[in-house]
């Protein structure tokens, strides 16, 4: 019988480079196709893609030119205006950005002239499989005919392509893997440094924010009292103040369940939009009589009994919505407390000394006193939530998170299964056969479907893990945004990082699994890990070409605000309404996640396949670049965190290192490599840093200083001075009110609502007072 050969002729190029030349080119066509759209639609509709110039004019507008706008805005940008006109949370947010691709970049210089050289004269081969078909007299036939017998042989290939500059190429026990080595120390201790400078940087510019006498600054919120007027909590706090303190307190405002009277102010408003609807279709049709009809299960279309003009329906609703409003405002007081109270002081000495001293000491499961947050971003639902149900909810999120993120791994593994020809071969070989007809066909399955699929899989999960959040029982939106950060974090960490690696490993270990021995299983693992960089590099690709030109085209949101103008709103208000909900907030949580998630994936495989770096320094200046555009010009902030996200985005980095390190450590162990068994004691080493920075740092980041803090020092650098006042004009030009804690509910009033004729020029006024969110108005 003569030699088999293959059924089919060989690819002109490797497979896997051919998947990654057509998600190339697929995305990069697909990013300058929306960009030059976004540089079109921005001239075009100026209230949507730059609402801060064309509403607010609170910045210097950009050129109306096709691209000029560029280079303008770049030129414009600097971090202290950034810190000045938006605070903390968008400045830390930009250093988190910059931070990130200040080390990219330094390890893609550095792998071009020690990596790559190292890894293209590797000079391994590695173990391949392949099939054929032989008929009855021994001579190879195409798949098309009938087959006789099919035979699978390994053999030991040489690497080519974007392969041939990875680690695989590395023989084992070379001496070449110093260089791995040394460029994994050197990663782990530039990201360290880094790290180390930022969370500085943070703690000067928190101890700052809080040096002024900003509300939240003097405020501190009380739990677990039973207060049910301003006199019980002085009595209370005078049993803890030193003596004569008592008299520093500014206002004290107790904290009521008000979630009826806020479920009554709501149905009022929502009456008064369909009262406007009513109203306006009867003046463009003033020969009809619109009526109206009570609706029930037995009458789905209204019961004609009922029948009644609409207009005077709808205002004796009104009326009767208002009736049962004021007079819950004029018992106010006979509203159930809920044990907590917002307490103000003169100064912000006493608030900061009350914050750290005993009284905040773990009572039961959560602390009595706290820092006050930002007015707007007080979750008044759970405001002085018991104790018991604060460990139940908290504890039923991280279980909830945690099973959804592993059943969620089974539709992810099954996708990252296809990531490779070789175990899509396993699963469905008929598939194979078809594709390898096709080249286009069979690199577009193999290198960009996977991905693709894995992206359009994950969009629901923030929304979901949000809500979650929300129902935990976190009593500011600052505790619910880093919950948010860490859960979906850890979500994608486990679906997308180790979900294209738990797959193949899985299959590999299923086949091997009546020889498996503890070498075996290391060898698996760490030749299954370097498998994936294609698709790794893929995804990172494909999430810079197609995340950020879409960010700022937002054509979906465009396409909504264009159709509910022309066909849904019908008043002023509507019109309004529409215009805001179309622009929307900066989703910070959703953008820490994933640009960690990116880093976690690039740094991870910057080692075993350094043409990931190329990618990530695309995404991290293509974020950088979205980032500039959307907050200086697009989004409002819906409310301040004071930078605080930052410190999540610090340990989620460490997390991510120690990841990075661990998996270096058993990959050169696996190609017998025994120095790189030294790279685990960098990983204790990591986390004392982080241990020993938080320790430094975070106190004093996240109560301030009670001595004030000299406003300059010989020491510091022009730029330096220049952020520390920008930060105080911006902090001391924000509003503040002692009232900023009360119950919007009180006040609340239809003149709030109502402000002039519903058909005047003048945009009507939309009020939620007592939101969570804190936003009363249609800016």
């Amino acid at each position: 019988m003569s030699t088999p050969t293959p059924k089919v002729a060989p690819l002109a190029i490797n497979k896997a480079d051919l998947g990654f030349l057509i998600a190339l080119a697929s995305n990069s066509g697909l990013a300058f196709l929306f960009i030059i759209l976004f540089c079109v639609l921005r001239k075009r509709f100026p209230d949507f893609y730059s609402p801060k110039i064309y509403v607010h004019r609170w910045r210097n507008t950009l050129p109306d030119t096709l691209f000029s706008w560029i280079p303008k805005m770049v030129a414009r940008f600097s971090m202290s205006s950034i810190l000045r006109e938006n605070g903390l949370d968008v400045y830390m947010y930009f250093r988190f950005l910059r931070a990130c691709l200040f080390i990219v970049s330094l390890l893609l210089l550095l792998s071009l002239v020690t990596l790559i050289p190292a890894n293209a004269t590797g000079g391994n081969t590695v173990l391949r499989e392949f099939n054929y078909t032989i008929n009855d007299n021994g001579t190879a036939v195409n798949s098309s005919q009938f087959l006789r017998e099919q035979v699978t042989k390994f053999e030991n290939v040489s690497l080519r392509g974007l392969e041939k500059i990875t680690l695989q190429n590395i023989r084992d026990s070379s001496n070449v893997m110093w260089v791995h080595f040394f460029f994994t120390v050197f990663a782990s201790v530039l990201i360290c440094w880094v790290l180390f400078k930022d969370f500085k940087e943070f703690q000067s510019l928190r101890i700052r924010a809080r040096e002024t006498k900003k509300i939240e600054n003097r405020t501190i919120l009380l739990t677990h009292i039973q207060a049910s007027n301003e006199t019980d909590v002085k009595n209370y706090l005078s049993t803890v103040l030193p003596e004569r303190r008592i008299e520093f307190i500014e206002t004290v405002q107790i904290v009521r369940d008000v979630e009826d009277l806020h479920h009554l102010q709501e149905r009022y408003e929502r009456n008064l939009k369909k009262m406007e609807r009513i109203k306006a279709k009867q003046l463009k049709n003033p020969h009809e009589i619109l009526t109206h009809k009570v609706k029930s299960i037995g009458h789905p279309l209204g019961d004609k009994s009922t029948e009644t003009n609409a207009i005077e329906y709808y205002e004796r609703k009104a009326a009767e919505l208002l009736r049962n409003i004021e007079n819950v405002q004029g018992n106010f007081n006979m509203l159930e407390p809920k044990n907590a109270a917002f307490v103000t002081f003169t100064g912000k000495e006493m608030a900061q000394m009350l914050a750290q001293s005993e009284v905040s000491t773990r009572s039961g499961l959560i602390p009595q006193a706290f820092e006050a947050p930002e007015p707007r971003a007080v979750v008044w639902k759970w405001v002085g939530i018991g104790a018991f149900q604060f460990f139940i909810r908290t504890h039923l999120l991280h279980v909830s998170i945690f099973f959804m993120s592993l059943l969620w791994v089974i539709p992810i593994s099954f996708f990252s299964s296809f990531t490779t020809i070789e175990n899509l071969d396993k699963v469905v070989p008929k598939l194979v056969e078809v594709l390898e007809k096709n080249q286009a066909l069979y690199g577009f399955v193999a290198g960009f479907l996977p991905v693709l699929l894995t992206i359009i899989f994950l969009a629901l999960v923030p929304k979901i893990i949000r809500a979650a959040a929300m129902q935990a029982g976190f009593h500011s939106m600052t505790s619910v945004d880093r919950a948010v950060v860490n859960k979906f974090y850890g979500f994608l960490f486990i679906n997308v990082l180790l979900g294209f690696l738990v797959g193949p490993v899985s299959i590999d270990l299923a086949r091997n699994a009546g020889s498996l021995t503890f070498n075996r299983v290391l060898q698996i693992v760490s030749s299954s890990v370097p498998r994936q960089s294609n698709a790794m590099v893929i995804y990172v690709m494909t999430t810079s070409f197609a995340a950020f030109p879409m960010e700022l085209l937002r054509l979906v949101p465009l396409l909504l605000r264009t159709v509910k103008h022309k066909f849904v709103a019908i008043t002023v208000r509507e019109h309004k309404e529409v215009d805001r909900d179309s622009i929307g907030y900066f989703e910070f949580t959703l953008r820490y996640a994933k640009e960690l998630l990116i880093f976690s994936i690039v740094l991870t495989y910057s080692t075993i396949s350094p043409f990931i770096l190329v990618f990530g320094f695309v995404y991290f200046g293509m974020a950088y670049f979205s980032a500039m555009y959307n907050l200086q010009y697009v989004y409002p902030l819906e409310y301040k965190n004071g930078g605080m996200l930052w410190t999540s985005s610090f340990n989620l980095m460490i997390f991510a290192l120690c990841f990075y390190q661990l998996i270096m450590a058993s990959i050169l162990l696996a190609k017998n490599f025994w120095m790189g068994g030294a790279i685990l004691l960098f990983i204790p080493c990591t986390l004392f840093f982080r241990s020993l920075v938080t320790k430094i740092y975070l106190q004093k980041a996240v109560y301030g200083v009670i001595q004030n803090v000299p406003s300059t020092s010989a020491s510091s650098s022009l730029e330096s001075l220049a952020e520390r006042s920008a930060l105080l004009v911006f902090e001391q030009s924000a509003e503040d009110s002692i009232f900023a804690y009360k119950h919007k509910e009180i006040d609340w009033n239809q003149d709030d609502i109502i402000r002039g004729n519903f058909l005047q020029d003048e945009p009507l006024m939309v009020q939620t007072h007592g939101s969570q969110r804190g936003y009363d108005t249609l800016a």
